[in-house]
């Protein structure tokens, strides 16, 4: 890698303003449905970095990304159909007395 002055930007781009943008998106989204539910969807990121190094590097598509997806969107719809316990409501409710 030669270090120009383009590579450089390219450099802090990708580390500091990208980073700082994808932060400050990420604290939204939390903000807007929760610490729980937002919290089941940092996995889906992998899925983009896949498909973002497919589509811009020119990785190959491999079965083990195919598992790797369904196992992650298998995550996803258990966890986000899973019922709440009601031993966490029956604690909510003790503290507030």
């Amino acid at each position: 890698l030669t270090f120009t002055p383009e590579t450089l930007f390219a450099i802090l781009w990708a580390a500091i303003v990208i980073a700082i943008l994808a932060m400050w998106l990420w604290n939204l989204g939390v903000a807007e449905i929760g610490a729980n539910k937002a919290s089941v969807y940092v996995y889906v990121r992998l899925l983009f970095v896949t498909i973002g190094a497919i589509l811009i590097l020119g990785e190959s598509l491999q079965v083990y990304h195919f598992v790797a997806f369904v196992l992650v969107f298998a995550g996803i719809l258990f966890v986000s159909r899973a019922r709440p316990s009601t031993g966490v409501a029956k604690n909510k409710m003790q503290t507030k007395i």
